[in-house]
């Protein structure tokens, strides 16, 4: 049957709109009814429906439908990688000799805590003592020719010496200068503050091995009596505070990667959540794996993330406050497509195409195709679907 729909133009006449058909069978008009139109199905944007029409009114009570309201709720759409937890590299130094020598004593261990400036191992160092000893000759070189220039200045301005004694003085005075500031520089690049070249009084071999900053030494390989030159790394330090997750991101997943994306991580075998976010995304697809490495940084105020612990990550993506949440059982999928029922009279059930977010348990979000008001079929749901897939099976409408 065609049923032809009508409307008022500016003088009043009835004007005919574009006939549409109209099922007398399931009382739908057929560009809407699945039974009529099962390839529309494939068809359907992200909240468009399709209706069916069940026997009876009675149906839906027969077949033990569970229909109910959606709950609103707060859903991400996400995306799970693997990650490995890592120490943060910009936060970890290892400790080394800035002179040869030889290890008279170790003051840290693994585990312990240091501050910035902490002893952690002194060195015997030959070296030392020859820039201590540079550096004492050239302090009282540079008095002893302090001396001479005032004396020689003092001396010209009461004309009793000459001025060449006096420029030779100078001379020699501003050499000294240079010879103590070279001396100092060195002491300076082996460690020692200014403070401490005030006070230097001997030629002591002995080089202290300071902790750069606050931190738990976290591998050590410093022995007494051990040669050890600069490249010696004696004590590796970090600093626990914040570490690094080290993710490995599908190459079609990468584009959704952003700077500050929020992580939800989740170390292997445990349950509790920890929330860092994405602060690096290589730029580089590696041609084996088609994978992308990226990098969050986490919170550890405690001390309890471990090194090489793998862990399962979650990026948050996006945030969707409008979204409802339903039992998994409410969600179908036609066509690589994902449904759900929604009822609009006693008999009569709409097959709305959804967009889905994440899913907890036995719980999944719809961030998009439903409205909170909305009567949803909860369970039983596959009593409509048997329905809607009639069709397919040649039972499809038989109004002429």
């Amino acid at each position: 049957d065609a049923d032809a729909g009508s409307s008022a133009g500016e003088d009043g006449a009835e004007k005919p709109e574009k006939a549409a058909l109209f099922c007398n069978e399931h009382q739908v008009f057929e560009h809407d009814c699945v039974i009529c139109q099962p390839q529309r199905a494939a068809e359907l944007e992200v909240g468009e429906s399709l209706l069916v029409r069940m026997p009876s009114k009675k149906s839906a009570e027969l077949a033990g439908l569970v229909i109910n309201s959606p709950k609103r709720a707060q859903a991400t759409t996400a995306i799970d990688v693997l990650g490995e937890v890592r120490f943060n590299g910009n936060k970890l130094a290892q400790a080394t000799p800035l002179a040869g020598g030889v290890v008279s004593k170790v003051d840290a261990d693994v585990g312990q805590t240091v501050d910035a400036g902490d002893t952690l191992a002194v060195i015997k160092s030959p070296g030392v003592a020859r820039a201590k000893a540079d550096y004492l000759k050239a302090r009282t070189e540079l008095e002893l020719r302090r001396t001479a220039v005032e004396r020689e200045r003092q001396l010209f301005a009461e004309q009793i010496g000459s001025r060449s004694a006096m420029e030779a003085a100078e001379a020699a005075f501003s050499r000294a200068q240079v010879s103590h500031k070279l001396a100092g520089q060195q002491l300076r690049n082996l460690g020692f503050s200014k403070g401490g070249l005030a006070r230097l009084q001997d030629a002591t071999s002995h080089l202290s091995v300071r902790a750069p900053f606050r931190g738990t030494i976290v591998k050590r390989t410093a022995v007494v009596g051990e040669a050890v030159d600069t490249t010696t790394a004696l004590f590796e330090i970090v600093d626990l505070t914040e570490m690094w997750v080290e993710l490995s991101v599908p190459e079609e997943h990468a584009p959704n990667m952003r700077i500050g994306t929020p992580l939800d991580v989740k170390l292997r075998g445990q349950t509790e959540i920890t929330r860092g976010e994405l602060v690096w995304v290589s730029p580089i697809v590696d041609e084996r794996t088609r994978m992308v490495s990226a990098r969050g940084l986490l919170p550890n105020p405690d001390g309890q993330l471990r090194h090489g612990t793998f862990a399962e990550v979650r990026a948050i993506v996006g945030e969707h406050p409008d979204s409802v949440r339903l039992p998994t059982s409410a969600v179908h999928r036609l066509d690589e497509s994902t449904f759900v029922f929604v009822q609009r009279e006693a008999d009569l059930f709409a097959a709305t195409r959804v967009e889905l977010g994440d899913r907890v348990r036995d719980k999944v979000s719809v961030l998009a195709g439903l409205s909170s008001k909305d009567a949803i079929v909860m369970d039983g749901g596959f009593v409509v679907k048997s329905a809607l897939l009639a069709s397919r099976l040649g039972a499809g409408c038989t109004d002429d």
